[in-house]
Protein backbone atom coordinates (compact mmCIF):
# COMPACT_ATOMS: atom_id res chain seq x y z
CA UNK A 1 0.00 0.00 0.00
CA UNK A 2 2.79 2.45 0.79
CA UNK A 3 4.24 1.93 -2.72
CA UNK A 4 0.88 2.38 -4.38
CA UNK A 5 0.48 6.10 -3.63
CA UNK A 6 3.86 7.19 -5.11
CA UNK A 7 3.22 4.92 -8.09
CA UNK A 8 -0.16 6.61 -8.73
CA UNK A 9 1.43 10.07 -8.53
CA UNK A 10 4.16 9.00 -10.93
CA UNK A 11 1.59 7.69 -13.42
CA UNK A 12 -0.47 10.90 -13.14
CA UNK A 13 2.60 13.08 -13.53
CA UNK A 14 3.81 11.23 -16.60
CA UNK A 15 0.32 11.13 -18.08
CA UNK A 16 -0.16 14.88 -17.71
CA UNK A 17 3.24 15.78 -19.09
CA UNK A 18 2.97 16.70 -22.76
CA UNK A 19 6.29 17.53 -24.38
CA UNK A 20 4.57 18.69 -27.58
CA UNK A 21 2.72 21.46 -25.73
CA UNK A 22 5.79 23.73 -25.75
CA UNK A 23 7.01 22.89 -29.22
CA UNK A 24 6.96 25.79 -31.63
CA UNK A 25 4.44 25.44 -34.44
CA UNK A 26 5.88 24.99 -37.91
CA UNK A 27 4.62 28.39 -39.03
CA UNK A 28 5.13 30.68 -36.04
CA UNK A 29 3.32 33.99 -36.29
CA UNK A 30 5.43 36.89 -35.02
CA UNK A 31 4.26 38.54 -31.79
CA UNK A 32 3.45 41.86 -33.50
CA UNK A 33 1.45 40.11 -36.23
CA UNK A 34 -0.36 37.98 -33.64
CA UNK A 35 -1.30 41.19 -31.83
CA UNK A 36 -2.68 42.62 -35.09
CA UNK A 37 -4.67 39.47 -35.80
CA UNK A 38 -6.21 39.33 -32.32
CA UNK A 39 -6.97 43.08 -32.49
CA UNK A 40 -8.75 42.67 -35.81
CA UNK A 41 -10.71 39.70 -34.46
CA UNK A 42 -11.77 41.63 -31.35
CA UNK A 43 -12.78 44.63 -33.44
CA UNK A 44 -14.78 42.52 -35.91
CA UNK A 45 -16.55 40.63 -33.13
CA UNK A 46 -17.43 43.89 -31.42
CA UNK A 47 -18.79 45.40 -34.61
CA UNK A 48 -20.85 42.31 -35.35
CA UNK A 49 -22.25 41.94 -31.85
CA UNK A 50 -23.25 45.61 -31.63
CA UNK A 51 -24.67 45.76 -35.17
CA UNK A 52 -22.32 48.56 -36.24
CA UNK A 53 -22.09 47.22 -39.76
CA UNK A 54 -24.66 47.47 -42.48
CA UNK A 55 -26.51 44.27 -43.26
CA UNK A 56 -24.88 43.93 -46.67
CA UNK A 57 -21.42 44.29 -45.07
CA UNK A 58 -21.96 41.47 -42.54
CA UNK A 59 -20.84 38.88 -45.06
CA UNK A 60 -17.36 40.44 -45.15
CA UNK A 61 -16.83 40.26 -41.38
CA UNK A 62 -15.98 36.59 -41.16
CA UNK A 63 -12.94 34.57 -40.16
CA UNK A 64 -12.05 34.25 -43.83
CA UNK A 65 -11.21 37.95 -43.90
CA UNK A 66 -8.51 37.39 -41.26
CA UNK A 67 -7.13 34.34 -43.04
CA UNK A 68 -6.87 36.17 -46.36
CA UNK A 69 -5.50 39.42 -44.87
CA UNK A 70 -2.70 37.70 -42.93
CA UNK A 71 -2.19 34.77 -45.31
CA UNK A 72 -2.81 32.15 -42.60
CA UNK A 73 -5.27 29.32 -42.06
CA UNK A 74 -7.41 28.34 -39.09
CA UNK A 75 -5.02 25.58 -37.98
CA UNK A 76 -2.04 27.93 -37.99
CA UNK A 77 -3.97 30.50 -35.95
CA UNK A 78 -5.15 27.90 -33.44
CA UNK A 79 -1.67 26.41 -33.03
CA UNK A 80 -0.17 29.85 -32.47
CA UNK A 81 -2.84 30.79 -29.93
CA UNK A 82 -2.05 27.61 -28.00
CA UNK A 83 1.69 28.25 -28.32
CA UNK A 84 1.50 31.84 -27.07
CA UNK A 85 -0.86 30.88 -24.25
CA UNK A 86 1.95 28.69 -22.87
CA UNK A 87 3.94 31.89 -22.27
CA UNK A 88 1.69 33.99 -20.02
CA UNK A 89 3.93 37.08 -19.92
CA UNK A 90 4.03 37.38 -23.69
CA UNK A 91 0.34 36.53 -24.06
CA UNK A 92 -0.64 39.03 -21.36
CA UNK A 93 1.49 41.71 -23.01
CA UNK A 94 -0.26 41.06 -26.34
CA UNK A 95 -3.68 41.38 -24.74
CA UNK A 96 -2.70 44.52 -22.78
CA UNK A 97 -1.63 46.18 -26.03
CA UNK A 98 -4.89 45.15 -27.70
CA UNK A 99 -6.91 46.53 -24.77
CA UNK A 100 -4.94 49.77 -24.91
CA UNK A 101 -5.59 50.15 -28.64
CA UNK A 102 -9.29 49.41 -28.22
CA UNK A 103 -9.53 51.93 -25.38
CA UNK A 104 -7.83 54.64 -27.49
CA UNK A 105 -10.19 53.87 -30.36
CA UNK A 106 -13.22 54.07 -28.06
CA UNK A 107 -12.02 57.37 -26.58
CA UNK A 108 -11.44 58.92 -29.99
CA UNK A 109 -14.87 57.78 -31.18
CA UNK A 110 -16.46 59.33 -28.09
CA UNK A 111 -14.61 62.61 -28.74
CA UNK A 112 -15.80 62.69 -32.35
CA UNK A 113 -19.36 61.99 -31.21
CA UNK A 114 -19.21 64.80 -28.62
CA UNK A 115 -17.80 67.26 -31.14
CA UNK A 116 -20.46 66.33 -33.67
CA UNK A 117 -23.22 66.69 -31.06
CA UNK A 118 -21.88 70.11 -30.00
CA UNK A 119 -21.69 71.24 -33.63
CA UNK A 120 -25.27 70.13 -34.27
CA UNK A 121 -26.42 72.09 -31.21
CA UNK A 122 -24.78 75.19 -32.62
CA UNK A 123 -26.35 74.54 -36.01
CA UNK A 124 -23.05 73.76 -37.71
CA UNK A 125 -22.16 70.77 -39.76
CA UNK A 126 -19.67 68.45 -38.02
CA UNK A 127 -16.11 68.42 -39.38
CA UNK A 128 -15.05 64.98 -40.56
CA UNK A 129 -11.48 65.78 -41.58
CA UNK A 130 -9.85 64.03 -38.57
Amino acid sequence: MRYLLPFIFLILFMGCHDQRAFDKPDNVIEVKTMEQILYDIALMQSMKSNNYTAQEMQKYFTEDYIYIKYNIDSLQLAENEIYYSKFPKIYLDIHKKILSRLTRLKDSMENITKEAAAAVKLGELPKLDK
